[in-house]
C-alpha cells in the first residue's frame, strides 16, 4: 500500500512538474495574471508533493529527474 501511494506521488509531481515546465516554455515572462495564478498554483501543488516524498526513500533532483535515496546504513 505503502509503494503504491508513493508511485501515485510520484505520477502527480510528473504530471505536474510537466504542466509547470510546459507552460512555462510557452509562455517565457508574461505578465498575464491569470497565467501567474495558475503557474503559482501548479508550484504550490508540486512543491507539495515534493514534501510528502520527502518522508519516503523517493528524492526529486532538481533537474528534474527521480533517484532513490540510500541510507548508510543500507550496505551494512
Amino acid at each position: 500500500m505503502k509503494n503504491e501511494n508513493i508511485l501515485i506521488d510520484i505520477l502527480n509531481w510528473e504530471r505536474i512538474n510537466y504542466r509547470y515546465e510546459k507552460i512555462t516554455a510557452e509562455n517565457g515572462e508574461s505578465s498575464d495574471k491569470e497565467l501567474i495564478k495558475i503557474l503559482d498554483e501548479l508550484k504550490e501543488q508540486r512543491e507539495t508533493v515534493e514534501m510528502e516524498l520527502q518522508c519516503s526513500n523517493i528524492m526529486l533532483n532538481a533537474d528534474g529527474h527521480i533517484g532513490v535515496k540510500i541510507l548508510p546504513d543500507y550496505f551494512s
